[in-house]
């Protein structure tokens, strides 16, 4: 037996375990209570990571740990808070008071996010921690996406490893549970300039959090694997720190010995076996409202259903598609729609005015998951605009016209781009990811038109104008005249008639591309006059001006 780590040098409260970028340039691992300052006074700025989620797992736990131990009373109490980072010794001081430390030790009497019950199952290899970790199955369709075969890890980052496991915990598999908000959620993150900022815009107000449990407050309640429980926990008899802290994954990693871990490269202990056992809690996401994640909501028999939106349905090339929905809701309370992480709601409602900023920037990561399969991650950082609430449901409006026109005729685009290039009885053996590209390709070429025409719209409305006056219907006309441009210039990008054995239908499919962005349909969508008696008498066709026996959008 080799080094094994001391009490605390592997304790999620008390050890430091996350490596992060400080504002002199340097990189340090530091501990929980380090967060907002070093005991060296230096600021931390972001968490690194070297796993797929770039360290947003060990940010995640960060936010439910603050959120758990020290959640603000009012929203005075969080702008408070936001711009008073507290120092090393007042953190720390929380951390010890609250009692929690011990149970969070990885090797301790309660190790943490672990099941001691499952000490007599087979051990298997440590690799099996890992999300992206091919199975057997996997690799012999040589399906490896990721391309590591882990046998040994350092104590951080089976840390980081296990955490992401029961957070993000896939589907699939006879008694393998999922997180109480699904498998592979989504999470939306809201993004500062420093790693306090970071954490602290992620946090509810206390009543909110508590609101999402049963409000227990005794530490054998708080921490699921004290008494693990192997029933299906809900909001009614279990608090709300489960939402970070559950353990739907039965798990216990073996006594370390020494060597080189194969995640950082960095000697010292490592674990080299775990062990598992199916059949953990059964959260249902349906009951449980995770703080960090976008949800669908259904309306059945007039009933209201909330699901959480996971990382597997997101749209291929995540961008201002999804500004609703991952920073604005659609449809009316109690009606079915989509709605942003609480976190990002009262981001919109209240705090974006309150901390004066213009813009925020939205971190969004998710697995694509396929049951047990792990496809791979969903990633990217977006700027959201925020808007005083005086003008929120106008502008909100006119945001979901404009995003739901532009949907229809990305959708147009990649239909009749397919239908350019493919035969339709060949269409069905196009791959998916051909399709998803093209309107990937056309939501980026448009994104600057977008930022533009909000940031337009916002100071337009701030500035007493009405959501309907003819200075939105110049600025509605001009970014649907953009993004048709845009669709017909990626159209002609891709397709080339004289390279075609059918130039018939290529000149079909064009013109059909060119009636989609001049129709009816796409008009009212965006909010603009349609004159009906032009579809009528034309018979569909829609009017082009002609510039030198070209057709352009106007």
């Amino acid at each position: 037996m080799g080094n094994a780590p001391t009490q605390g040098s592997a304790n999620y409260l008390t050890g430091r375990w996350i490596p992060a970028l400080l504002d002199d340039g340097s990189t340090r691992s530091i501990a929980l209570r380090e967060i907002g300052m070093t005991e060296d006074r230096k600021t931390p700025l972001r968490v690194l990571g070297n796993m797929p989620d770039g360290g947003l797992a060990r940010l995640e736990f960060l936010i439910g740990a603050v959120q758990q131990l020290m959640a603000p009373e009012t929203g005075g109490d969080w702008l408070d808070g936001y711009f008073d980072p507290p120092a090393p010794e007042r953190l720390g001081s929380i951390i010890d008071e609250s009692g929690l430390a011990p149970h969070f030790d990885l090797f301790g009497a309660t190790p943490a996010f672990q099941d001691t019950s499952v000490a007599g199952e087979a051990a298997q290899g440590v690799s099996a921690l890992f999300l992206l970790q091919p199975g057997e199955q996997t690799r012999s369709r040589n399906q490896d996406i990721w391309g590591k075969d882990i046998g040994a890890v350092g104590i951080p980052a089976a840390m980081e490893a296990l955490y992401a496991l029961q957070i993000y915990s896939p589907a699939g598999g006879r008694g393998a549970r999922t997180s109480p908000s699904g498998g592979g959620p989504l999470r939306t993150f809201l993004t500062g300039d420093t790693l306090w900022t970071k954490v602290w815009s992620n946090i509810l107000l206390k009543p909110e959090w508590e609101a999402l449990g049963n409000k227990a407050r005794d530490i054998t309640s708080l921490i699921p694997w004290i008494d693990f429980r192997v029933d299906a926990p809900t909001p009614l008899d279990a608090p709300s720190s489960h939402l970070f802290w559950a353990c739907p994954r039965r798990v216990l990693l073996s006594t370390p010995d020494d060597g080189t871990c194969e995640i950082t490269g960095q000697p010292g202990p490592v674990v080299r076996e775990i062990r598992m056992a199916a059949y953990g809690p059964d959260y249902k996401s349906d009951l449980w409202r995770h703080p960090l994640s976008p949800y669908y909501r259904l309306k059945k028999g007039g009933t209201v259903q909330r699901l959480p939106r996971l990382g597997g349905a997101v749209a291929f090339g995540v961008s201002w598609r999804d500004y609703v929905g991952m920073f604005q809701e659609k449809g009316e309370a109690g009606e079915a729609g989509v709605e942003p992480a609480m976190t990002v709601r009262a981001w919109r409602q209240e705090r974006a005015s309150d901390t004066g900023q213009e813009t925020v920037r939205l971190q969004v990561f998710g697995y694509r998951c396929d049951n047990a399969k792990v496809l791979g991650t969903v990633s990217a950082a977006m700027p959201f605009l925020a808007v005083p609430p005086s003008i929120e449901v106008e502008f909100s409006g006119i945001v979901e016209n404009v995003v739901d026109g532009t949907g229809s005729l990305a959708s147009t685009l990649k239909r009749q781009t397919l239908l350019a290039q493919f035969d339709p009885k060949a269409l069905e053996n196009v791959p998916l990811s051909y399709g998803n590209q093209i309107e990937a390709d056309f939501w980026a070429r448009t994104e600057s038109h977008f930022r533009s025409f909000a940031k337009r719209v916002r100071d337009h409305l701030v500035g007493g104008g009405a959501p309907n006056d003819q200075a939105v219907m110049d600025l509605l006309s001009g970014l649907h005249g953009a993004v048709g441009q845009a669709a017909v210039h990626l159209f002609d990008d891709r397709i080339n008639v004289g390279q075609t054995d059918n130039p018939e239908r290529v000149v079909t499919a064009r013109r059909n591309l060119l009636m989609a962005v001049h129709g009816a349909p796409i008009r009212r969508a965006f909010g603009l006059p349609v004159d009906d008696k032009v579809g009528t008498k034309t018979g569909g066709k829609t009017k082009a001006k002609q510039t030198g026996g070209k057709e352009q959008v106007r």
